[in-house]
């Protein structure tokens, strides 16, 4: 768990992390996708950063795990967490206006600080070159 995931050894932890690195960028890119309609406005605008910065976290990490350098991994992080932060506040501004508990919303919330807690573990585990 401690070991970034790579290509060449493929562990159970590197094969459940490309898992759910594929679920968050399909719902990522979704995301920015939906938050172009402008609907809501607010809404549609915090989507599209939060998701903004969900596909730039998986692009850090993913460039990380090619190039073997921990420092895009960590950059990869903030960009997660920041999309983890802006997700949360959208969940809870739409449980005070009265939409209800929407279990994608939690599952991305979730998914998001795992993968956080997860690279940050991994993000050490580079070697120095």
């Amino acid at each position: 768990m401690d070991q970034p995931p790579s290509f060449q050894h493929l562990t159970i932890w590197g094969l459940i992390t490309f898992i759910i690195m594929l679920v968050l960028g399909v719902g990522s890119i979704y995301g920015v996708i939906d938050g172009c309609k402008f609907d809501p406005f607010l809404d549609c605008i915090l989507l599209l950063v939060a998701s903004g910065f969900g596909v730039a976290g998986l692009i850090f990490v993913i460039l990380s795990i090619v190039q073997q350098n921990g420092a895009y991994m960590k950059t990869g992080i903030v960009c997660f967490l920041i999309s983890c932060v802006i997700n949360t506040v959208m969940f809870i501004i739409h449980i005070i206006g009265g939409h209800g508990v929407s279990v994608p919303s939690i599952l991305q919330i979730a998914l998001d600080i795992f993968l956080c807690y997860l690279f940050y573990r991994q993000s050490n585990g580079f070697s120095s070159a």
